[in-house]
C-alpha cells in the first residue's frame, strides 16, 4: 500500500462536493479541531482560496482509499501559509506529513511565493525544524494553544519526497 498525494485547488468547485474534501474535512475535525475544543467544521475560512494537499492511502488493487493526512497553502502577499496540516495518528511518523510539505513548497515555488511560513504548535516544531523551517519571534497561543511561527524559503526547501510540480 502506497500513499498518493492530491491537489484540489482553489476554484475547483467539483473538488468541495466529492468524497476526498468530505474525508479531509472529517481529518482535520478529528486531528486538529476536536482535541483543542474547537467545533466539527469551524476553521475553514480559507478552505475556498487555499490550494489543497491530501495523502490518500493507496489500496493492494490500485484503488484509491482514505484520506491519510491532509494541509493548505493560502497565498498571501508576504509569501504562503501551511495551514490545517493533519496526518492520521496511525500515519505519523511514517513520512506522510513530509510528503505534503513537499507538494505545498512545490506549488509555493510554481505560484512564485518566496517563502512558505506556518503557526506550528508546540508538538509539531520539531517536524518543521527537521524540514529547514526557521523559528521567527516567541511563542503565542492561537484557540488556546501555543504556536510558533516558522518559515522557510522556498527555493531553497530540499524534498526529500521527490515532489515537483
Amino acid at each position: 500500500m502506497g500513499v498518493l498525494i492530491c491537489e484540489g485547488a482553489p476554484g475547483n468547485a467539483a473538488y468541495f462536493v466529492g468524497r476526498t474534501y468530505q474525508q479531509e474535512r472529517q481529518l482535520r475535525n478529528e486531528v486538529l479541531l476536536r482535541p483543542a475544543g474547537i467545533p466539527d467544521f469551524g476553521w475553514e475560512m480559507f478552505d475556498r482560496e487555499a490550494h489543497h494537499f491530501v495523502a490518500v492511502d493507496g489500496a493492494a488493487d490500485g484503488a484509491v482509499g482514505q484520506v491519510v493526512g491532509c494541509v493548505l497553502l493560502v497565498p498571501k502577499e508576504d509569501g504562503g501559509k501551511l495551514i490545517q496540516m493533519a496526518v492520521d495518528p496511525r500515519q505519523q511518523g511514517g513520512g506522510v506529513g513530509r510528503l505534503l510539505v513537499d507538494a505545498l513548497v512545490a506549488r509555493a515555488q510554481v505560484l512564485g511565493l518566496g517563502r512558505v511560513y506556518c503557526d506550528a504548535r508546540e508538538k509539531a516544531e520539531g517536524f518543521y525544524d527537521r524540514l529547514g523551517f526557521h523559528r521567527e519571534g516567541d511563542w503565542f497561543l492561537e484557540a488556546g494553544i501555543p504556536h510558533l511561527k516558522m518559515w522557510v524559503e522556498s527555493a531553497q526547501y530540499v524534498p526529500m519526497g521527490g515532489c515537483s510540480l
